[in-house]
């Protein structure tokens, strides 16, 4: 029958306790400062046998010092190697538990960061609609909204940003107000904003004013509420003023939360001119001058 000292029971409580502490840190059910000193625990308990075992029992004076402080050396650097591995390590996940949720991408930001390759213009506003019940009583829905300008194709389009905590009911009369009065956004970014792009071959610039309309309108609303039939009420006026529109909404979002670009690392202020990525267009060299300053 085997004799167990005291070290080397201590010992094997010790090796046990690790990887109890290993398998509760890996399957994500004990984190944190606790687990660390209870690392330190099992590390103290592996010490009688570091220094009190026969390799080390045999020697005399500072050999036997020697032999010590090599066994306790070994010990910490395998505990500092554990516990360099459970501090960087991750944790194994449940069988059946649900993935951990990814931090998305809001509707907004999507908005402001979408076409990273376009120049444009950005500003916040409000429309004017008018109510279903009395076409007399008029009030203001506000938007937020951008012209993009493609120097490459020479045209432009146009898109809004709607707040969630818009009703569907005002959305879609915004919608329509848009349909109605687009040219007044072009309008008002040619007054304010003066953008021109020019290539490395061409021998002039192109401004923003003076590309083609594409006749293209997207509107960023996610309000549950607004309904298919409303969109595809929205989507026949559009068609019948020769106008194409796009909504973009929660699912867009969804879609979109892995496969976004760069996103940028403040808001849009008003009034700000967007500028194409210089990575995407070598060459292309973009001018802007604030008109509504002068």
């Amino acid at each position: 029958m085997f004799d167990i000292s005291f070290s080397d029971g201590l010992a094997i409580a010790a090796i046990a306790l690790t990887i109890v502490l290993l398998v509760l840190d890996k399957a994500g059910k004990l984190r944190g400062p606790i687990l660390f000193v209870l690392l330190g625990v099992a590390f103290a308990m592996l010490i009688p046998l570091s220094i009190g075992n026969v390799w080390v029992s045999h020697a005399h004076g500072a050999v036997r010092v020697f032999r010590a402080m090599i066994g306790c050396c070994a010990i910490a650097m395998g505990y500092s190697l554990i516990s360099l591995w459970i501090s960087t390590g991750e944790a194994i996940p449940e069988v059946g538990s649900a993935p951990s949720p990814k931090q998305l991408v809001s509707l907004r930001q999507l908005f402001e960061n979408d076409w990273p390759n376009l120049a444009g213009y950005y500003t916040v506003g409000a429309i004017e609609v008018s109510s279903f019940n009395d076409s007399k009583v008029v009030f203001t829905v506000p938007i937020a909204w951008r012209l993009n300008g493609d120097f490459v194709a020479r045209s432009k389009f146009l898109a809004f940003f709607l707040e969630p905590k818009i009703s569907a009911a005002d959305a879609l009369r915004a919608c329509m107000a848009i349909a109605d009065s687009y040219s007044q956004f072009i309008a008002s970014s040619d007054s304010r904003v003066e953008i021109a792009g020019q290539s490395p071959d061409d021998t002039s610039a192109t401004y923003l004013r003076d590309m083609v309309f594409s006749k293209r309108i997207f509107i960023y609303y996610e309000n549950p509420d607004f309904s298919l039939e409303q969109k595809g009420s929205i989507e026949s006026l559009y068609k019948s003023k020769g106008l194409s529109v796009q909504f973009r909404d929660a699912t867009y979002s969804w879609s979109h939360r892995d496969d976004h670009g760069p996103l940028r690392h403040n808001p849009l202020v008003p009034n700000s001119v967007l500028l194409p990525d210089a990575h995407l267009y070598p060459g292309l060299k973009i001018t802007a001058k604030n008109l509504s300053q002068r």
